[in-house]
């Protein structure tokens, strides 16, 4: 017989328990039962999906708030503290928003 199955005595092999063990908890870290659960109910799979990726959005927007914010403060400071080549970029940029607008 191989290793790990029952002999004629009954008894299992080595490291069978341990390995069963082991796979138990993998199939737990894989949340396994919760996806078979989402799968057997698809409404549920979309409303799941949809919040995630709502929430994946509204996080970006915000992300990209609050760096463009930081990135115009920069800006200003840099106008104010009248860094060359900084500031003739921003006017121009200015410039080419005033032009693009109209009148």
């Amino acid at each position: 017989m191989t290793a790990g199955c029952r002999g004629a005595g009954g008894r299992t092999g080595p490291g069978l328990e341990e390995r069963v063990e082991r796979l138990a908890v993998a199939l737990e870290r894989m949340n396994l039962a919760d996806y078979a659960d989402l799968t057997r109910r698809p409404w549920r799979l979309f409303w799941v999906n949809f919040a995630a990726g709502t929430a994946r959005g509204l996080g970006m927007a915000f992300g990209f708030t609050v760096v463009a914010a930081a990135v115009l403060r920069l800006a200003a400071l840099a106008l104010q503290a009248r860094v060359p080549h900084i500031g003739g970029l921003i006017a121009d940029i200015v410039r080419m928003v005033r032009l693009n607008l109209g009148p």
